[in-house]
């Protein structure tokens, strides 16, 4: 379960002197149960990446918590991710190294984790458009 209470987040021109601030969001609270699908809309601007960046713990808020099953987030864990709208792909690695990033940041062994990338791409069959563009 996802809990986000009393919510706040402020921005500022300057952050040594916090001057210029400007008001993200305030106040936002909301439930998520487990196993449940949310999508958050809105118009540019209006704090919804920030907000996921707090949920993952990427920033910490001005004011308010996020639980994930009743525990504070204070920090990204392994619990939680976010998917980046923009281009994620690292362009000096290959496909299998951008896919395996994730497990290659967990410390998993490099045998285990090619295989179990290799069985993805495969499964996505990505492993044919390396073809086309190699051939």
């Amino acid at each position: 379960m996802l809990e986000l209470r009393s919510l706040r987040k402020v921005f500022y021109e300057d952050r040594r002197s916090r001057s210029n601030p400007l008001l993200v969001f305030s106040n936002v609270t909301f439930v998520v149960p487990k196993n449940q699908f949310v999508c958050l809309l809105g118009p540019s601007g209006c704090g919804k990446t920030t907000l996921i960046r707090i949920i993952a713990g990427l920033i910490s808020p001005d004011g308010g918590e996020v639980l994930v099953e009743g525990k504070r987030v204070t920090a990204p864990g392994m619990d939680r991710s976010m998917v980046f709208q923009n281009y994620g792909l690292l362009p000096w690695r290959t496909v299998m190294g951008n896919v395996e990033l994730g497990l290659e940041i967990r410390r998993m062994g490099m045998a285990e984790r090619r295989a179990i990338c290799q069985r993805y791409i495969e499964k996505v069959e990505l492993h044919r458009a390396i073809v086309e563009v190699e051939a």
